[in-house]
């Protein structure tokens, strides 16, 4: 997993990746349904994790992405895939 400018103390989302065979690819982005004390606590986690390489395998850049270690399972619900 990945974290979008969390890390730079502004929460912004964050960035998932799925194991396929034997990568991490991309699977989205995790924007809502975060209380401030959720980011808060996020920021914590995610700040000892922080590298330089970026984890996921995927199609574009993030420019605005602080990656971290992919150390952290997360459980989340979609409805729907967009692009």
């Amino acid at each position: 997993m990945s974290q979008s400018r969390s890390v730079r103390r502004k929460f912004d989302g964050l960035y998932l990746g799925r194991k396929e065979r034997s990568k991490l690819v991309y699977a989205g982005k995790l924007e809502r349904g975060f209380t401030d004390a959720d980011k808060k606590r996020i920021l914590e986690q995610l700040e000892r994790l922080k590298t330089k390489k970026r984890p996921i395998d995927a199609p574009r850049k993030f420019p605005k992405a602080t990656w971290v270690k992919p150390k952290v399972m997360v459980e989340a619900e979609y409805r729907a895939k967009t692009g």
